[in-house]
């Protein structure tokens, strides 16, 4: 428990952070943390409908102190953390369908777990575990501290699975990514093209992975502003993702998405829309009409509406976004925050009597 950070923990969920299955042993887990409940080594919360405990800060840092494995002896005191392991890597794995929002409380029981073993513990496990820790901080936003994160998960990859293994691509993969959110593009194409060369040779040039490394090298052309040859890149992983995962998956969506981002930089506006209406299409069925992904989609076609002058359907795209994105990420998330700042700007060219502040109220109010 002290490798966990001092913040709740579900009791149910730790019955499956150490890996107890037989009643017996459950039982005796939860009488000797309500033992130590009693005793005020960990602060108990009862109320509600998840009983959750935490071990008290001052206390976990004398057991850390106190118990903490030499460099001999911590891989065999990695093999009894584990199981707590495993589960906070399951917990942050994020599948397309997934809301982000929902792994941030596990992430500071994992960034505690991952400091303490760091240093000295080379294991796919713990890999993973970074991996998706990375992951959650890439979605919150923050591709520097992803980068820092992945840098750290390819370090263990490349010693234990080798520079030629499809997760350790899926690293590279991941380096790109942050490398093009913070606009060195040279690097991130050599990140992704690292990654496709893996993919190709091992999982095959029609897999959803290699898919995803033909998309991600068609995003970075998009930024150079290389039209002609992002669309090439994008038609690469929609013929593999259209026909390995449908024509109703998020990933296929995202490629649709990709297209229409393109066309919408060419000019051409109806071909954008054409191309966003499926993509948002596929968002509303498959991930909801309260999802991040689909805010997404409308605030592209916002987007196209407002390069089209027409101000009216850029307001209401925008305003289904903010909907969204206030409810399900808040008022405060960096997603919210910009298309705030798109819808700021195309009220006041639309010359709106009503202020954007009534407006932005207004439209909030329709959550």
């Amino acid at each position: 428990m002290s490798l966990l950070a001092n913040q709740p923990v579900a009791k149910t969920e730790l019955v499956d952070w150490f890996a107890m299955q037989n009643p017996d042993a459950v039982n005796q887990l939860l009488n000797a943390v309500n033992r130590l409940v009693r005793k005020g080594w960990f602060i108990g919360e009862d109320q509600g409908e998840r009983p959750s405990v935490a071990m008290h800060p001052v206390i976990s840092d004398v057991v850390k102190f106190r118990t903490m494995p030499d460099d001999e002896a911590v891989q065999s005191f990695f093999e009894i953390a584990n199981p707590m392991i495993t589960a906070l890597r399951t917990k942050l794995h994020i599948e397309p369908t997934d809301v982000f929002t929902e792994k941030l409380p596990y992430l500071p029981h994992a960034l505690s777990v991952a400091k303490f073993f760091e240093k000295n513990t080379d294991s796919e496990e713990l890999a993973s575990l970074i991996h998706n820790m990375a992951r959650v901080y890439y979605f919150q936003g923050d591709y520097a501290g992803d980068l820092e994160w992945n840098q750290k998960a390819l370090a263990i990859k490349e010693k234990v699975l080798s520079t030629e293994h499809a997760d350790t691509a899926a690293t590279y993969n991941n380096m790109g990514e942050d490398y093009r959110n913070l606009g060195d593009y040279a690097l991130a194409l050599e990140w992704y093209e690292k990654a496709l060369t893996i993919y190709e040779n091992v999982l095959g040039k029609e897999h959803p992975d290699t898919a995803t490394a033909y998309n991600n090298i068609g995003v970075v052309y998009e930024k150079q502003s290389k039209y002609a040859e992002a669309l090439k890149w994008h038609e690469k992983a929609r013929t593999i993702r259209e026909k390995e995962l449908g024509t109703e998956h998020p990933l296929t969506a995202t490629t649709y998405n990709n297209i229409a981002v393109v066309c919408e930089k060419q000019g051409d506006y109806a071909e954008a829309l054409e191309w966003n209406e499926k993509a948002l299409a596929i968002c509303e069925k498959v991930l909801g009409k309260e999802h991040p992904d689909t805010a997404t989609m409308y605030n592209n076609i916002a987007i196209v509406h407002f390069k089209k002058r027409d101000f009216t359907a850029a307001l209401e795209r925008f305003g289904q976004a903010l909907r969204i994105d206030h409810k399900v990420l808040g008022p405060i998330s960096p997603h919210f925050l910009t298309i705030h700042a798109s819808a700021k700007k195309v009220h006041e060219l639309s010359g709106c009597e009503e202020s954007f502040d009534v407006w932005l109220e207004e439209t909030l109010e329709g959550e």
